[in-house]
């Protein structure tokens, strides 16, 4: 079942939209569409021409028979009438019960012309005039045409044949022709004599009103169109197939720098624009000097491109120029911070009364939080730099109870619970403890400064597949604010819900996601389905 949802996502899939197929497409329904129009023209104009030389003979053959019939000559010319009853008559069959043919046989006349040189069928010489023949006498009639001759119900007819000899039309065949309406040419199927071109009038003759026929074999027309009808056809799939591969090649041709220009904007889009400043990829000077859409289109995402680069290159040079004050500034703060410090220590052993005392403790708190700051803040610097931490091989468990332990006593309003498997006890990572420990503590405090007292704080640490260390960080707090997700690990991000003095610096998850990386780990934060907020390193094993 899931075989036959595939192939019918595959069979309605959308149709390719790229110019490179639909051009050809569309030139080739085009060449179709004339090719169509042209060839039905054609064959039209081409059936009109024949019928009208058809009708020209017939005219002409008509003509004749009826100077013919006026004369009274028909008899003599065509042979011994045949009795045709029209309502009675059955199809090839004489109203006398005998078969058409075999009538035609026993009708004088009727298998071949009167001898034009006066012999008879025993050899002797008689003089008799010559008659007309209709394959020679009458303008226009070929070979198979008949003439018919109807007048008392008596039907004097000659097919002319030179295969099989002149003869007469059977009662069913006369009955087709006078079946048609008098004057202008019609196309007859006569049984057994296939398709004809039959003209039928009215004329006056010593015996009354006769009507006369004249009719021609449409078969050499009608092979004539279907041979047309056979070349045209092949010659146009011929020039269809021609016209796509041409089309084809045209379009390949033409599109081949805007292919160039997709490969550059590709290569683009797998730059790490966050840390790199230089986009080496550019479209090539054979392409943009050309005057085509292709080199236009190459020299906008030029431009583009050195806009971008030279933007990369400012904020990389701000960034740079920030980092070096911000690592200037710490180191200049760190000594009078510790001056700060140390006096106010000092000052907390002398007996000072009870408003002293609370603003020297004061002093000596915000003087603790400050070095916390400026150490992280020289730490940063030194990461930005390039300087790495110390690499050795530390005991995780180790690190992660020492920092729990830390963190539980500094908030012991919230719930705490640790669970480490048996197999870490052994587990180390390549860091070193000092990174691992500001790791562990960080992660830790963030929990419990940004969740209020009687939070419940679950810290794990297992095993991951491909030679890794989880340890997970879980909390039923209010979880991380919309606004922050996706910078939360930048520098100085906090959520305004959550800013206590003397609380957050907004540093201490960038020192989390900058050391972790640095040891060829990761982190990453997110709430909770439910409550929440849980936050996963990942770090290897060494």
């Amino acid at each position: 079942m899931a075989n036959n949802r595939r192939n019918r996502g595959r069979f309605l899939r959308a149709p390719s939209r790229r110019l490179s197929r639909r051009l050809p497409v569309m030139v080739l329904g085009v060449c179709l569409l004339v090719l169509a129009v042209v060839g039905t023209f054609a064959g039209l104009t081409l059936r009109g021409a024949l019928y009208t030389q058809l009708d020209t003979s017939l005219n002409q053959s008509v003509h004749q028979l009826a100077q013919i019939t006026r004369a009274g000559q028909g008899k003599e010319i065509l042979g011994t009438p045949l009795t045709v009853e029209k309502e009675s008559a059955q199809e090839g069959e004489s109203p006398k019960g005998k078969p058409a043919d075999q009538l035609a046989k026993d009708t004088p006349h009727a298998n071949k012309l009167p001898d034009p040189h006066g012999k008879d069928g025993e050899g002797e010489h008689v003089d008799k005039p010559e008659k007309p023949h209709p394959g020679r006498d009458f303008p226009g009639i070929t070979a198979g045409s008949f003439s018919l001759i109807y007048q008392g119900s008596q039907a004097t007819s000659l097919v002319a044949s030179p295969i099989e000899g002149s003869r007469q039309l059977n009662s069913a065949q006369v009955q087709q022709v006078l079946a048609h309406s008098v004057g202008h040419p019609q196309n007859v199927h006569l049984i057994s004599l296939g398709d004809y071109r039959v003209v039928q009038r009215s004329v006056s003759s010593p015996g009354g009103t006769a009507q006369i026929a004249s009719g021609i074999p449409l078969r050499e027309v009608n092979e004539t169109l279907r041979s047309f009808t056979l070349f045209y056809t092949l010659g146009s799939l011929a020039a269809l197939l021609g016209a796509y591969f041409l089309a084809r090649f045209l379009v390949h041709r033409e599109l081949r720098h805007l292919a160039q220009v997709e490969r550059v904007a590709r290569k683009v889009e797998t730059v790490d624009l966050q840390n790199e400043a230089k986009l080496p990829a550019r479209v090539e000077d054979v392409v943009t000097r050309e005057d085509s859409e292709a080199a236009q289109l190459g020299r906008s995402l030029n431009r583009a491109l050195e806009h971008v680069e030279t933007s990369l290159k400012l904020r990389e040079d701000s960034e740079a120029q920030l980092r070096q004050f911000v690592a200037d500034a710490s180191h200049e703060l760190r000594t009078p911070v510790a001056a700060i410090s140390g006096y106010a220590q000092l000052l907390a052993r002398q007996n000072l009364g009870e408003e002293a005392a609370a603003a020297v403790e004061r002093i000596e708190r915000e003087s603790g939080r400050l070095a916390d700051l400026v150490s992280d803040l020289i730490l940063l610097a030194r990461m930005d730099a390039g300087q790495s931490a110390q690499v050795e091989e530390v005991p995780i468990a180790g690190a992660l109870v020492d920092s729990f332990t830390t963190v539980r006593i500094a908030y012991p309003d919230h719930l705490w619970e640790l669970e480490i498997g048996e197999e870490l006890a052994a587990a180390r990572v390549v860091g070193s403890e000092s990174a691992l420990a500001q790791i562990f503590s960080n992660l830790l405090s963030n929990a419990a400064q940004h969740t209020p007292a009687g939070t419940k704080v679950q810290v794990s640490a297992c095993f991951k597949t491909g030679g890794l260390v989880q340890v997970q960080v879980v909390d039923n707090g209010s979880g991380i604010d919309e606004r922050i997700v996706d910078t939360l690990f930048d520098r100085f991000v906090r959520a305004d819900s959550a800013r206590q003095p003397g609380e957050s610096s907004g540093l201490g998850l960038a020192i989390v996601k900058t050391l972790s990386e640095a040891l060829g780990g990761s982190v990453t934060g997110e709430n909770r389905a439910t409550s929440g907020a849980v936050f996963t390193l990942t770090l290897p094993l060494s």
